[in-house]
């Protein structure tokens, strides 16, 4: 097993010169809240070394195979299923809930 190594950075579209990733595991923000929230975070991903990222993200986005496409990737969809989700923030108006989801794998065209 290999040491893990916390890096925090503020992501704009590109990732520290110093993270050269194989594989990008990834629950960007969905941009319900804020429209886009997500795009930097992807957008990153797609600009990395990786090889494959998988990405879980809103069921109701339409965005994501296409962004992929434009940036070199192809996309396809592993599974769908619901994701729990307990509340933990402001806007969220009940104690728990339930999200559909869809999981991508992406790879490298």
């Amino acid at each position: 097993m290999q040491d893990v190594e916390v890096i925090e950075h503020r992501i704009d579209e590109s990732l520290p010169q110093e993270i050269k990733p194989q594989t990008i595991i990834m629950n960007p923000p969905w941009g319900w809240q804020k429209k886009g929230a997500d795009r930097p975070l992807l957008i990153a991903a797609m600009n990395s070394q990786a090889d494959i990222i998988h990405l879980m993200h809103s069921a109701k986005a339409e965005h994501i195979s296409g962004l992929a496409e434009n940036h070199g990737w192809a996309s396809s969809v592993l599974f769908e299923a619901d994701f729990r989700l307990p509340a933990r923030y402001e806007h969220h108006n009940s104690r728990s809930g339930k999200t559909p989801v869809k999981c991508w794998r992406l790879v490298r065209e």
